[in-house]
């Protein structure tokens, strides 16, 4: 558990200048890791890659599970070429009622210790959040958001694998549709950030050694009516290996919104809610 001064120092960082650093139990991670590579190489030998993939209850996209995305071709590179696997409540229903073998719930046990692990450091910097701050039901709403599965608002944590293709480069310039993200285990990459939209120059995150980063996503518009801005980041693969990272997204619920793009949310901010806030006639948490 974080020291109350450990918190209030991330949450400080995270506040001032858009991320800041929490330990992680390395150990866990990289056992997370090298199991998380042997289940995809399971689903690649066995072709059974479709049986984990399944779709939340009023979403159009199927995203829960294991995705696999073919990635993005530009002058610079290939762009999200990559493996995913989401943890969530609706999964765990779903293989319930599977014959899985050994192996997979043995991976899907200690994805959920690790998810778990980083749940209780998510629910600590929270908390200082809220005291700091003073905008309360932050807790509360995150807690249900990761108890029940709300349409494009599902909080899980997301195992990353970056295959080795030719001309791999990462994750594009972007903005995490959530309210925090806490990025653990980047091996073979690293975060990059952007100081805003405009700019494309790419900065390194260097995480020191037992450390994740932690850092907003464009939720915190809503609930900070554009006090706090969400850092804009994207992810460089360092070597020919592949890239493994577990980033955990949480959410909140939005009084008559919901994100499904980060770029229409942004506009949609900016054009309707924050002269609404501005006005007094809108809050996240409106009943």
């Amino acid at each position: 558990m974080l020291t109350p001064a450990t918190a209030e120092r991330i949450v400080q960082d995270i506040l001032h200048q858009k991320f800041g650093f929490f330990p992680v139990d390395r150990t866990l991670v990289d056992e997370v890791s090298g199991q998380w590579l042997a289940f995809v190489q399971r689903r690649i030998k066995t072709g059974d890659a479709a049986d984990w993939l399944f779709t939340n209850e009023g979403e159009e996209e199927s995203d829960v599970g294991l995705v696999v995305k073919s990635g993005e071709t530009h002058q610079y590179g290939q762009y999200d070429h990559k493996l995913l696997f989401q943890n969530s409540v609706r999964l765990r229903r779903q293989l319930a009622r599977k014959d899985l073998a050994a192996a997979d719930w043995v991976f899907l046990a200690q994805h959920r210790v690790l998810m778990e692990h980083v749940q209780r450091v998510e629910l600590r910097l929270l908390e200082e959040l809220e005291r700091l701050t003073g905008e309360s039901g932050i807790v509360g709403s995150v807690i249900r958001s990761a108890l029940k599965p709300i349409p494009y608002a599902m909080s899980t944590l997301r195992a990353l694998v970056y295959q080795a293709v030719a001309g791999q480069k990462g994750a594009q310039k972007h903005l995490d549709r959530g309210f925090l993200t806490l990025h653990s285990g980047d091996v073979n990459g690293r975060l990059v950030y952007f100081d805003g939209p405009d700019d494309d120059s790419p900065k390194p995150i260097d995480v020191p050694s037992g450390y994740g980063v932690a850092f907003p996503g464009i939720k915190w518009l809503w609930v900070f009516a554009g006090k706090y801005q969400p850092l804009w980041h994207g992810a460089e693969v360092t070597s020919d290996g592949e890239r493994v990272a577990h980033p955990y997204f949480s959410h909140v619920e939005l009084c008559g919104y919901m994100v499904r793009d980060f770029r229409a949310a942004l506009q949609d901010f900016h054009s309707t809610f924050l002269p609404l806030m501005q006005q007094g006639q809108y809050h996240w948490r409106m009943a």
